[in-house]
């Protein structure tokens, strides 16, 4: 440190220096020069004096411009750049590039004290102000430190890019350059030369000269010498130490840089670096071929079809890290895979990790051929893919159908062992029905609470990045392997026993509305326990019985899209929850709720009485209730794998894409600019395919729907017409109300009375929507699905299985929801919006 303490640093005083100190700009500087690369000597005045003095007429401030004098001279005096380098400046989400004032070819201390002034005045421009705003940085003003640097007078000077921003494939890397110093082609005061080279052959890709007639410098333009006029500014030795310097530098920084750099006679000077912030732009036509291709790979030889069912529900559009969490989750190896075998299953050992879904133009599918292979390994039961080309909408509704001799006469020679082990997996379940609730309240939960509830209290700040990694491999494990393995069961019985009771029930009952109606009554009695009932938590919050506080303690590891780890969860946005209860007004049904601590005891109806099937009906009940409380459980470990990726992207300075790494990719991002470039274009390509619209059925013999608008649905004769539109039945009763369409679960534009919601398919962050709802359309979903599930505890009817009805249906239609029938009647159209 030199003259008065704290106000001026040199360089070289500044390598172990954070970002929140000295700006962006200024530890890059830092880094560089320690890391022995050639950075001209310069100065830095901190944020703290900026706080300090910012305001004041620094020409006034004697203690301020003796510093700056003695630092001036440090530097030899002679003309120095004086720049910006804000705290948000040169940063990994926004780079500031030109947002703030720079200074080039400033002489003399009095000059540098009155250039430093005016950096800093450039905070509160109107541009600065602007882009801050554009970026979302916030509304505070960021603090400014300024950094003064040696300036060369270069013979060439430009920039290079080690990633081409407008290539996002090819291995390419950009460099501009034009005859005296840096700024001109910066600001764009002339046509540069360009190069753009292959990063790994150091082949050219292509080269474009400038036409420069004239070269910059601090003192203006100057008419270039004939000789050099049309000249490439910049020769094969200049640039072959340029592609040098580019892998030097993504080595030091693990990212892809924007670099000013300059020639002085043969010294190459590095004058600024800092990661690119811009991606290119996708093609969609390119990317939607790419995925064609893709997909094709991954169809069967006989043919495939893709079904926007089950997972779906819950992880519409994952990213890389989502999904690939969701893979330990749903592959053969990991929790679903592992339940099967608990229950005699033997998954087909060449599907390895694999599970049975793939993602398709950013959404998920269900592969309707791999699904069964879960289960066996070579499967008995199928799906008849011929019947769902002639009817994509039993695709949404899938039956496995029994067909144990498509493969010929191998198929005798297995069938005596496929019939021993489905009777070895009838077997299991029954036995699993009897122990379940004890074995899983009593063991399973009781350890996976105690599990996380101790990696919570723990601070993952303090630990290497090794720990770190080998703690997160273990999370995960325990979440989506462990406690997934038996958490799963209960969707799995409960399914057996809703399959049981509908064959005993059509026996029974030869009248289907009666049929119906009862089967109704006996699902709609299954509530989730109070610990897990998010809905009559929702209803006491807006009914003022349950405190925000109270409801995050019990609900704050839940929240919208909550299998989506980039999302946040409630715990992390109390604002969200506080904001939802002063917009929803409380009402006579919440308060009515409210009144009763308890849930109404059970009571079998009367026709199941008769038929004496009152305990397989408790036992549904008793199943999906403990499936309510195994998700809402599973979610507090996703929760906390959430909280270990945020630490693990804070420390890296990643931005937020962590969550478009894989877990494999983790442990190299730190160092690896390829990593942290594809995961930029992940994130981009990501976008540009959820603005594509995608079939809720796919089939590989028609791959170019991919990324087209649905046309499957006109004329695939699944019963429907355009005012009756029939769907799956997942909670009971009749309702009718003008529709009110949404994508997102938003409550911008809500209807001041009643409404029929239609939506995509529903998580916690619809659930608020229900409390006024008077029924619910969705485009996907089950009996047993959550959504189904939340309509039944606030006993309005719902219909869902009708894809892409939030295309089809507009805002203010009459509708009348028959959730005992499973139809949607259209009374009245409105006109589109």
């Amino acid at each position: 440190m030199i003259a008065q303490p704290n106000v001026c640093w040199l360089l070289d005083e500044l390598a172990a220096t954070n970002r929140d100190f000295v700006g962006g700009k200024t530890v890059s500087l830092a880094r560089m020069r320690q890391a022995g690369l050639p950075v001209p000597d310069a100065f830095c005045i901190p944020t703290s004096v900026y706080r300090q003095y910012a305001g004041q007429p620094l020409a006034e401030v004697s203690d301020f411009v003796a510093a700056v004098a003695v630092a001036y001279a440090s530097l030899g005096g002679g003309p120095v750049a004086v720049r910006s380098s804000a705290v948000a400046e040169d940063g990994d989400a926004a780079s500031f590039a030109g947002q703030q004032q720079s200074f080039l070819g400033v002489e003399g201390a009095s000059a540098v004290v009155a250039a430093i002034d005016a950096c800093w005045q450039s905070l509160f421009s109107d541009r600065a102000q602007a882009y801050r705003h554009r970026q979302a940085t916030g509304d505070a003003v960021p603090a400014m430190a300024v950094i003064v640097q040696r300036m060369i007078p270069a013979d060439v000077a430009g920039v290079m890019f080690t990633r081409d921003p407008f290539q996002s494939r090819e291995p390419l890397l950009r460099i501009e350059s034009a005859w005296g110093v840096g700024e001109a082609v910066v600001s764009g005061k002339v046509t540069p030369d360009c190069l753009v080279i292959h990063r790994e052959t150091g082949s050219i890709h292509d080269q474009r000269a400038g036409g420069q007639q004239v070269a910059w410098s601090a003192e203006g333009f100057r008419p270039l010498p004939a000789e050099r006029r049309g000249q490439f500014s910049l020769t094969e030795s200049q640039i072959q130490r340029l592609i040098q310097l580019a892998a030097q530098l993504e080595s030091l920084f693990g990212d892809a840089c924007d670099i000013e750099w300059a020639f002085q006679g043969d010294q190459l000077w590095l004058l600024q670096s800092r990661p690119i912030t811009t991606i290119p732009r996708v093609e969609l036509r390119e990317l939607r071929q790419r995925e064609i291709q893709r997909v094709t790979q991954l169809a069967e030889p006989t043919g495939t079809v893709w079904a926007r069912i089950e997972l779906t529900e819950v992880l519409l559009e994952p990213t890389e890290m989502s999904w690939d969490v969701a893979q330990r989750l749903m592959g053969a190896n990991g929790g679903l895979g592992m339940m099967n075998r608990d229950f005699g299953g033997r998954p087909d050992p060449n599907l390895g990790g694999t599970s049975a879904y793939d993602r398709i133009g950013g959404r998920v599918y269900c592969n309707l051929s791999r699904l069964p292979r879960l289960q066996f390994t070579h499967p008995p039961l199928v799906y008849p893919l011929a019947r769902y080309a002639r009817n994509p909408a039993e695709a949404l509704d899938p039956k496995p159908i029994f067909a144990p001799f498509r493969d010929g006469w191998r198929s005798w020679l297995r069938l005596p062992g496929q019939l021993r082990q489905l009777r070895r997996s009838q077997i299991r379940l029954e036995q699993e029905m009897l122990s379940f609730e004890r074995r899983f309240r009593d063991e399973v939960l009781l350890v996976f609470r105690e599990s996380m509830l101790l990696s919570a209290y723990q601070s993952l700040e303090d630990w290497s990045d090794a720990v770190w990694l080998a703690r997160f491999e273990t999370l995960v494990k325990q979440v989506c392997v462990d406690f997934a393995r038996e958490s799963l069961k209960a969707t799995v019985l409960a399914q057996k026993c809703l399959q049981d009771l509908d064959a005993v029930l059509a026996r029974q009952i030869d009248d289907p509305d009666a049929r119906s109606q009862l089967f109704g009554e006996l699902i709609q009695a299954a509530h989730p326990e109070p610990g897990a009932n998010l809905a009559r938590a929702m209803t006491l919050l807006l009914a003022g019985s349950l405190s925000v506080d109270q409801f995050l303690t019990q609900f704050g590891h839940r929240g919208p899209s909550e299998m989506e780890l980039s999302t946040p969860r409630w715990s992390e946005q109390p604002e969200a929850i506080e904001a939802l209860v002063s917009a929803l007004p409380r009402s006579e049904s919440h308060e009515a709720i409210a009144e009763s601590d308890e849930l109404p005891e059970w009571t079998p109806p009367a026709e199941i009485v008769r038929l004496k099937l009152e305990e397989p009906a408790r036992r549904l009940i008793q199943m999906i209730a403990l499936r309510e409380l195994g998700k809402h459980e599973l979610m507090r470990g996703y929760a906390e794998i959430r909280r270990f990726l945020l630490e693990w992207d804070r420390r890296h300075r990643l931005n937020g894409l962590t969550f478009h790494l894989t877990m494999s990719e983790l442990a190299s991002v730190a160092k690896s600019a390829e990593l942290r470039w594809q995961a930029r274009i992940r994130r981009v390509e990501r976008e540009a395919w959820l603005r594509m619209p995608m079939p809720p059925v796919v089939f590989s013999t028609r791959l170019d729907e991919i990324g087209r608008s649905d046309e499957w649905a006109s004329d695939s004769g699944d019963a429907r017409s355009e005012d009756r539109l029939i769907g799956i039945r997942i909670s009971p009763g009749v309702a009718e109300g003008i529709a009110w369409v949404r994508r997102e679960p938003s409550l911008d534009g809500m209807p001041d009375g009643p409404f029929v919601l239609v939506c995509p398919s529903t998580d916690p962050a619809w659930v608020p929507l229900f409390a006024k709802a008077v029924a619910v359309v969705l485009e996907s979903g089950g009996v047993l699905s959550h959504g189904a599930i939340v309509a039944r505890e606030f006993g309005i009817p719902a219909v869902g299985g009708l894809p892409d009805i939030t295309s089809k249906l507009t805002s203010g239609t009459m509708l009348r929801v028959d959730g005992d029938r499973g139809v949607v009647h259209v009374l009245q159209r409105s006109a589109p919006t």
